[in-house]
């Protein structure tokens, strides 16, 4: 028997691909890339998974469950291998061509689908184009939620159209529980699936096999490093207090985004509505919802609601096109794949500029980190004066994981692990930041009481002025820019 011809890879895939890259790759410009970095760079080293606090002075003693360790570790070997443009290159084609492998099967799985291969390539084009824009907004690449987001488009996809392979999703969250904290977002989603067919279906046989199955994939994300720890560390993070005060649990602000945040989502509940068999779907329709209503509240959220809403977005573009494709003509239909072509090759143009940009600036880090706020010329005049910077150091929230990476040899006050530590006694080193940053009272007193020696702020803080004015004997100017502060605390 001849082997079978190996599958031609069209150039719509192609094309797809290298978009994606486009539109994804990025220098590690998340502000919690570095101690996820350093982490990794631990696990490797010395073959063990840290259970306490390595990188902060405040709180040593923290014991902390680490639910992205994976995730770091694949985070520091690629990056440390590969260097910035090789790991980015690497970790966006992944994310990229796993989610074109999906929506194009997706397609492949409505059988009594019409729509020509024009048809079908556009819609490609459109729900690719739309879900990267998105994956590229949340820096997705270059950070664990990498893992998250393939974890939670694959159950989705499951729960969806390939309930055949629900038998498979118990190694799915035992993976998921050792690379991204979200997996409790994807127990809550199939919680909900498996009440629907509870109620609707009762107990029955084939019914007790997806609930059994279901119960498996809760009780086996109890093994990680950590245990049900994991889950007690987890449910203490969802404190208030950092949705308060934490830039991705904040509303959406940026204007030249929110346009098309409210574009999209116009479209996508367009699509919800037209579902079919709404009764059979409507976890989906409670799931997509709740996560949609979140999304308004929180950044965070609207890459999930994305995620869960472009399969019915997909059915929807499949409906419209076949319903209009008869009203034109056919040099209409012609003009209208010219149209499609010439406004591909502008996007595929625009991003690709944008692409050789962040590539450039890739392989220069001074340029990325400034252009990402980072404190690099501080940072380096720290190494270069080290005589002048003993003892603690008090620092920006959102420089903590860049300075963990940057700069070891000085431990951080606080970063992005930390906004819901609280120890024994229930005090929050989160809180101590924000009353020194933001409010009077106390304030001396807390850095004196963490024996505070240095500042590094970004210039938009009020911190160094009030030091200045209120404490102008204790504390000096050391060193300004255009984004930053540096203050010293004066010998007595």
């Amino acid at each position: 028997m001849w082997p079978k011809k190996p599958k031609e890879i069209s150039k719509i895939h192609v094309i797809l691909f290298l978009l994606g890259i486009f539109i994804l790759y990025t220098p590690p410009i998340d502000p919690d890339f570095g101690w996820h970095f350093k982490y990794g760079e631990f696990i490797v080293q010395n073959k063990a998974i840290p259970k306490q606090n390595l990188f902060s002075y405040t709180m040593p003693n923290y014991r902390w469950a680490n639910s992205y360790w994976i995730s770091e570790v694949i985070l520091y070997l690629t990056y440390s291998t590969l260097g910035t443009l090789g790991a980015g290159l690497l970790l966006a084609g992944l994310v990229t061509f796993i989610t074109i492998k999906i929506l194009e099967n997706y397609f492949k799985d409505q059988k009594n689908s019409t729509i020509n291969r024009f048809s079908k390539n556009l819609i490609l084009s459109i729900s690719s184009l739309i879900i990267f824009v998105y994956y590229g907004y949340a820096a997705v690449p270059c950070r664990p939620l990498l893992a998250s987001t393939i974890f939670l488009l694959v159950l989705t996809y499951t729960l969806l159209e390939k309930k055949e392979n629900i038998k498979w999703l118990p190694f799915l969250f035992l993976t998921w529980a050792n690379m991204h904290a979200d997996f409790t977002l994807g127990l809550a989603i199939l919680g909900i699936y498996n009440l629907q067919i509870l109620i609707q279906g009762g107990i029955k046989k084939d019914n007790m096999k997806v609930h059994l199955i279901s119960l498996l994939c809760v009780i086996i994300t109890v093994i990680n490093p950590y245990g049900v720890r994991l889950h007690e560390t987890l449910l203490k993070e969802t404190h208030p207090l950092q949705f308060k005060h934490i830039v991705e649990w904040l509303p959406l602000v940026k204007k030249d985004f929110m346009t098309f945040y409210f574009v999209t989502m116009g479209l996508f509940w367009a699509a919800i509505l037209q579902i079919k068999n709404m009764k059979k779907h409507i976890w989906y329709l409670i799931v997509v919802t709740a996560f949609f209503i979140a999304s308004i509240r929180s950044t965070y959220f609207i890459r999930i609601f994305v995620i869960l809403a472009i399969f019915p977005f997909v059915d929807f573009c499949k409906e419209w096109l076949s319903e209009i494709k008869s009203l034109f003509r056919k040099n209409e239909r012609m003009r209208i794949k010219k149209a499609y072509n010439y406004t591909s090759f502008a996007i595929f143009l625009i991003f690709g500029g944008s692409f050789a940009i962040n590539v450039y600036e890739g392989r220069h880090p001074e340029i990325w980190q400034k252009k990402a706020g980072y404190p690099y010329d501080d940072v380096q005049y720290i190494k270069e004066n080290p005589e002048k910077f003993k003892g603690r150091m008090f620092n920006e929230y959102s420089w903590g994981g860049y300075l963990i990476w940057q700069l070891p040899e000085h431990k951080t006050f606080i970063d992005g692990r930390m906004p819901s530590w609280r120890d024994d006694e229930n005090n929050s080193v989160f809180e101590e930041y924000i009353k020194i940053t933001k409010k009077l009272e106390n304030r001396e007193a807390l850095l004196e009481k963490h024996e505070i020696k240095w500042i590094l702020m970004e210039k938009d803080s009020k911190l160094p002025k009030l030091l200045e004015e209120t404490n102008g004997d204790n504390w000096y100017l050391l060193k300004q820019s255009q984004s930053t502060y540096l203050l010293k605390k004066r010998e007595q």
